[in-house]
C-alpha cells in the first residue's frame, strides 16, 4: 500500500476479494509486487497522476480502478536509470472490456508534452482497416471536440501529430506493403488472436528502440486460431505470472473464467471482463447473449470464446489447451 492511489485501489479490490477475479488477476497483482520489490525499480506517482488527469480531462469518462491500474503500469513504473519497467503489456480481456479505449487513452498521453519524449510515434496495427482505425478515430474525435487540444495537434484522417513533440499517431493493416522508415515509440497490436505467424509483429517490433522507452501493447480477446501467436503469448504470460520466468519487462493482464461451469454465472463474466460492474448496459447484453447461447451450440462456443476467454476445441465441452 501507499504506492499511488491508482495502483492501490485495484490491488485492494483484488486482495480483499471485493470483486470476482480469476487466478491470473491475483497472480498479476503478485507479479507487480515482486517487480516493485526490486531495489532498482521505482514508481513515479507524478507521472501516473499526470497521465490519469490528462485522460480524465479530455476523454468522455472517468476511469474505473482497473483502468487506472493499467494506465499507472503503462505510464509510471521505471528502472532508476529512467528506462520504463514494462516494455511489453498484454491485455487479454473479454469482449466489451474497452481495450481500444485503453489504447486511445494511452496514445493521447504518450503523444503529449506531459509524456515529454520527442518523436514518440505510435503505430496501431490490426488485421483490417476498420479495427486499425478504432483507437485512431477515438483520438481524432477527442481532439476535434476539445478546442485547446485542436491547437496542440495537427490531424488528418490518416495521421495525427502532437506539434510540440513531433510525435505521430498512425494506423496500419497487418498486410500493408510499405513499412520502411518506421520509428515507433509504441507499437500496438490489436486482436492478435487472428495472427497465425509473427511476420507482421517482427516487422513492427524490429523498428523499436530508436526512441527512448519503447513499448509494445498487445490487445486481444480469444479467438479460433490455435497454436498461433496468441497461444504463444499466453504460454509466456502464464510462465511470468507463475514466477517460472522472471522477465521483468513483460506485464500480462489475463482475464477469463477459471472453470467451464463459470460461463453460466455473473461472477464468471466479471472475471473475464472486470469492467462489467461499471457497464450495466453491457451486463444486460451478456445476459441476452447467454440466453441465446443456451439454445444454440454455435452461439455457445462464441460466447465461451469471446465473452469468457474460454475457447472450446469442438462440439464437446473440452477447453482448448493453452
Amino acid at each position: 500500500p501507499g504506492l499511488t492511489k491508482h495502483l492501490d485501489d485495484w490491488m485492494a479490490i483484488v486482495d480483499e476479494g471485493k470483486r470476482p477475479v480469476n487466478q491470473w488477476t491475483i497472480k498479476n497483482v503478485a507479479l507487480l509486487r515482486r517487480v516493485l520489490a526490486h531495489p532498482d525499480i521505482r514508481v513515479d506517482p507524478d507521472r501516473i497522476n499526470e497521465c490519469i488527469e490528462l485522460i480524465e480531462k479530455y476523454r468522455p469518462y472517468k476511469l474505473a480502478p482497473v483502468q487506472r491500474y493499467i494506465h499507472a503500469v503503462i505510464s509510471g513504473i521505471f528502472w532508476k536509470d529512467g528506462r520504463i519497467a514494462f516494455r511489453k503489456i498484454l491485455l487479454y480481456v473479454a469482449r466489451g472490456f474497452g481495450k481500444n479505449s485503453i489504447l486511445s487513452d494511452a496514445s493521447l498521453y504518450l503523444l503529449s508534452n506531459r509524456h515529454g519524449i520527442r518523436d514518440y510515434n505510435i503505430d496501431i496495427v490490426a488485421n483490417n482497416e476498420k479495427q486499425a482505425k478504432t483507437s485512431f478515430m477515438d483520438v481524432y474525435e477527442t481532439i476535434r471536440l476539445n478546442p485547446e487540444l485542436d491547437g496542440a495537434f495537427s490531424r488528418t484522417k490518416t495521421l495525427i501529430e502532437f506539434l510540440n513533440t513531433s510525435s505521430e499517431l498512425t494506423y496500419h493493416t497487418s498486410n500493408a506493403k510499405t513499412k520502411d522508415g518506421l520509428r515507433p515509440g509504441l507499437v500496438a497490436f490489436d486482436e492478435v488472436e487472428a495472427y497465425e505467424d509473427y511476420s507482421t509483429i517482427k516487422v513492427f517490433t524490429s523498428a523499436l528502440g530508436k526512441v527512448p522507452n519503447p513499448r509494445t501493447l498487445i490487445l486481444t480477446t480469444d479467438g479460433t486460431v490455435r497454436e498461433g501467436v496468441l497461444d504463444d503469448y499466453l504460454d509466456s504470460a502464464k510462465e511470468v505470472l507463475d514466477g517460472t520466468d522472471d522477465d521483468i519487462g513483460f506485464f500480462p493482464f489475463l482475464c477469463n473464467i477459471d472453470t467451464f461451469e463459470e460461463w453460466e454465472t455473473d461472477e464468471g463474466w466479471i472475471k473475464s471482463n472486470p469492467m462489467l460492474p461499471h457497464l450495466p448496459v453491457l451486463m444486460q447484453e451478456y445476459h441476452d447473449s447467454y440466453k441465446e447461447a443456451k439454445k444454440n451450440q454455435q452461439l455457445k462456443l462464441e460466447f465461451l470464446t469471446k465473452r469468457c476467454n474460454f475457447p472450446m476445441v469442438d462440439q464437446t465441452t473440452t477447453p482448448a489447451t493453452h
